[in-house]
C-alpha cells in the first residue's frame, strides 16, 4: 500500500527528476502548513482579527499554491512561492499581534528552511537570499518597534496567553529541523561510505583481474616471442621468414611491456603497492634500466652518455628504483631525434642525489609539465606523448613518491636544448663502494 502510495497507481509523492529529498520535504511541509494556516485563519476570524487572518491566508494560499504547483512538475516555483509567502505572513502577524505574544519567533524557524527545501548546490544565490530574508523581515520589526503598535488587532492580554504556544511551536520545529539535519547528514555519510567501499571492492576486483589477464597473456606471448626468435636465428630460414619473424618479435614485445605497464599502474592506482627502501647503488640501477632498452637504443642509433656518482648510496628500493629510471629512459628514447644523444647524470647534493635524464628532443610545453607524472590528467594531444608513455610517467611518478622522492621535468641549466627529466633520492650516507659490489 505505502509502496503505491509512493511511487504506484496512486502516486501522491512528487516525481522530480531531481532533487528528490528537497522536493519531497517541501512537498510535506506545503501541506503541513495549509493545515496549521487554515486552523489559524478560522480562529482568527471568528476573535475578529481580519487582518492578521489575511496574513494566514496568505500562507494557506501559498501553501496550496506549492501543493498544487509540486503536483504539476513546476517544483522550484512551488518552493519559491512557499517561502515568499511564509516571510511575507510572518512579517504582518508580527505586525498585528502583540510582540509579547512572541509571533515573530517564526523567523527563527524560516532561517534554516532553504537549506531544506532547495539545492545548495543548483540554487545557491536562491537558498542565501531566502535565508537572509527573515533576518530582514526581523531587522525591519525592531527596527519600526513592530510598526509602533499601530496596526495590533490582539492586544496584550490575550497575545500573553499565546506567548508559550509560539514559544513550544517554535522549539518543536527546530528541534525537527535540527533532527532532519542530522538525519539528512547521516544518509549522506552512510552512502558515501557504500560508494567508498564498492569502489574499493571495484578497485581491488580490476587488480585482481589484470594480473589474472597479465600472467595469461604471459605464457602465450613468451611462447610467441621464443618461436620467432628461433625462426630469425634459423640458419635456413630465407629473408621474408626472418623479417616477418622480427616482426612477430618486436609486435610481441610491445604487448608484453604495455601489459606489465597497465598491471602496474593498477597496482598502484589501487594503493596496493608500498616501497621498501634501502640503501642501493643509483649506477648500478641505472645500468640496469640501460640493459633492458639495448635493442631502442641500438635501433633510433642513439648515444649514450652517463656520469656516474661514485661512491654514494641512495635510499630507495631496488625494484621501484629501476623501473623508474626504466620508464625516465625509455620516454628519453622515444622523444630523442634518430640518432641524438642521452645524457644520464647523477649529481650528488648535501642530502639529495637528482638522477638526471636528458635527452636533445623537444622539451615538454611548461603548461603540461605539472600534469606530467598524472595519469588522470589530459596533457596537449599536439605534445609527442604516447599512451605508453603517459602510463610510464604516471608509474615513474608513483614510485618516485613511494621512495619519499621527487620527480620533475625541466630544461637542464648547464643544456638549455636538451629536455631533463629528474628524481632526487635522499643520500643513505658518503659509503665507498667497492667495484665488486658497483
Amino acid at each position: 500500500m505505502f509502496e503505491r502510495f509512493d511511487n504506484g497507481t496512486l502516486r501522491f509523492y512528487p516525481q522530480p527528476a531531481r532533487n528528490r529529498r528537497q522536493v519531497r520535504a517541501a512537498f510535506n511541509i506545503a501541506i503541513s502548513i495549509a493545515i496549521i494556516a487554515f486552523i489559524e485563519m478560522l480562529t482568527l476570524f471568528v476573535a475578529g482579527a481580519y487582518m492578521t487572518a489575511i496574513g494566514s491566508l496568505l500562507v494557506l494560499i501559498g501553501a496550496v499554491a506549492g501543493v498544487f504547483l509540486h503536483r504539476r512538475g513546476r517544483h522550484l516555483s512551488a518552493r519559491l512561492i512557499l517561502l515568499s509567502m511564509l516571510n511575507l505572513g510572518a512579517l504582518l502577524g508580527s505586525l498585528t499581534i502583540h510582540p509579547d505574544s512572541n509571533y515573530w519567533y517564526h523567523f527563527y524557524l524560516y532561517v534554516g528552511l532553504p537549506f531544506l527545501v532547495l539545492s545548495w548546490r543548483d540554487n545557491r544565490a536562491l537558498v542565501l537570499a531566502f535565508a537572509i530574508l527573515p533576518i530582514i523581515c526581523w531587522l525591519i520589526l525592531q527596527a519600526t518597534n513592530f510598526g509602533n503598535l499601530a496596526y495590533v488587532e490582539v492586544g496584550q492580554d490575550q497575545a500573553v496567553a499565546y506567548r508559550y504556544v509560539y514559544a513550544a511551536y517554535t522549539v518543536i520545529f527546530v528541534l525537527l529541523d535540527f533532527t532532519l539535519y542530522n538525519w539528512i547528514a547521516q544518509r549522506y555519510d552512510l552512502a558515501l561510505r557504500k560508494a567508498l567501499r564498492a569502489e574499493k571492492k571495484a578497485g581491488r576486483s580490476k587488480t585482481a583481474f589484470l594480473s589474472s589477464m597479465s600472467h595469461e597473456i604471459r605464457t602465450p606471448l613468451n611462447a610467441v616471442i621464443g618461436a620467432s626468435e628461433l625462426l630469425q636465428n634459423h640458419p635456413d630460414a630465407p629473408p621474408e621468414i626472418r623479417r616477418t619473424a622480427e616482426a612477430i618479435c618486436s609486435a610481441g614485445l610491445d604487448i608484453l611491456a604495455q601489459t606489465e605497464r597497465t598491471t602496474a599502474l593498477t597496482r598502484l592506482l589501487s594503493g596496493s603497492v608500498q616501497a621498501v627502501p634501502q640503501e642501493v647503488n643509483p649506477n648500478y640501477h641505472v645500468g640496469q634500466a640501460i640493459e633492458r632498452l639495448q635493442d631502442d637504443i641500438a635501433l633510433k642509433e642513439i648515444k649514450v652518455k652517463i656520469i656516474k656518482a661514485e661512491g654514494i648510496r641512495v635510499l630507495a628500493d631496488p625494484a621501484m628504483l629501476t623501473e623508474a629510471l626504466f620508464h625516465l629512459i625509455d620516454r628519453a628514447i622515444s622523444n630523442a631525434t634518430q640518432g641524438g644523444q642521452i645524457r644520464i647524470e647523477l649529481i650528488s647534493g648535501d642530502k639529495i642525489m637528482r638522477l638526471s635524464v636528458s635527452d636533445n628532443g623537444p622539451n615538454i610545453p611548461v603548461r603540461e609539465r605539472e600534469n606530467l607524472f598524472r595519469f588522470d590528467e589530459p596533457l596537449d594531444t599536439s605534445f609527442n606523448l604516447g599512451a605508453d608513455s603517459r602510463i610510464g610517467m604516471a608509474i615513474a611518478g608513483a614510485y618516485a613518491k613511494a621512495m619519499n622522492g621527487r620527480i620533475g621535468v625541466g630544461t637542464g641549466k648547464r643544456h638549455a636544448d636538451s629536455c631533463e627529466l629528474w628524481i632526487d633520492l635522499p643520500i643513505a650516507g658518503q659509503v665507498r663502494i667497492s667495484p665488486a659490489a658497483a
